[in-house]
């Protein structure tokens, strides 16, 4: 194969996974700061509701492994052209120096990934369907991420890193996990499940933020601060019809505009379905 037969491939992979996006093929953006036309291997431009989201896709078909100043170099370019993430795919893998460089990008405006051309094909966890009884979600992973959907006490599934487990996630400080609130009498709505949760929260600094807008569901995000914990938690809620989806996320302050956006994105996205069991 060679490199315009790898660029090709790497494109209808993309096209494949973002069928709602427009995605082109050896384009052109202007840099803002280079002053100059940046040559684009893949260019996705889709929608998160009414967000319009940009992202640059490298195509590298080099003899080595990708690492952190080929990393650094796309950092350079994703600023340069105004993107808000980039995805590094490599013919012959990558560093674990690359990979951390990539997913510790300090700028968080901008999201990065770096994987293969094979991990691209059959990675999983980038979808799924959590439920508890009748009540269940349509769910895609933020960028970057990957759902873990064991299930474990008090969570229906976890969210990370792509390339960490649960117990690695959770000494990185970057995780969410996902539940549910089957509505009623105790909380038949969102703010009567807000209210029932802040009494297990009486020592916790709490405050809201508004959430998303959607036509179809009321959204909120609550951050509580609790004396003694390592991070910061942010819970956002979807309250639909019969029943309230919510995650969970801790993250470091200073990774916390990112991640917010990733929890921001999954009440966007987040589709309401009914589960029969047979």
């Amino acid at each position: 194969m060679n490199w315009r037969e790898y660029e090709q491939e790497v494109f209808e992979e993309l096209r494949r996974r973002y069928p709602d996006a427009l995605v082109t093929r050896d384009t052109t953006l202007p840099g803002r700061m280079s002053q100059t036309s940046r040559q684009i291997d893949v260019l996705i431009e889709a929608h998160v509701f009414d967000t319009p989201i940009r992202i640059v896709v490298d195509a590298k078909r080099h003899g080595r492994s990708l690492d952190v100043n080929d990393v650094e170099s796309f950092v350079s370019m994703i600023a340069d052209v105004g993107a808000h993430r980039g995805l590094l795919v490599s013919s012959s893998g990558y560093t674990a120096a690359a990979a951390a460089r990539a997913h510790r990008e300090t700028n968080q405006d901008i999201e990065l990934d770096v994987l293969t051309l094979e991990e691209l094909k059959h990675l999983q966890g980038t979808l799924a369907l959590p439920f508890s009884g009748a009540h269940g979600v349509v769910l895609p992973a933020p960028f970057g991420w990957v759902v873990d959907a064991q299930r474990r006490e008090g969570a229906v599934a976890c969210l990370y890193q792509r390339g960490y487990d649960l117990q690695a996630a959770g000494q990185a400080k970057e995780w969410m996990y996902l539940n549910f609130w089957h509505k009623d009498s105790d909380a038949p709505d969102l703010d009567g499940l807000l209210k029932l949760q802040s009494k297990t929260l009486h020592d916790a600094t709490i405050s809201y933020f508004p959430g998303v807008e959607r036509r179809d569901a009321r959204t909120a995000i609550r951050l509580a601060e609790v004396p003694g914990c390592p991070t910061p938690e942010y819970t956002g809620f979807v309250e639909f019809s019969d029943f309230i989806f919510f995650a969970v996320l801790f993250t470091t302050p200073e990774m916390s505009k990112r991640n917010v956006r990733k929890l921001r994105e999954i009440l966007r996205t987040v589709v309401p379905m009914t589960v029969r069991h047979v």
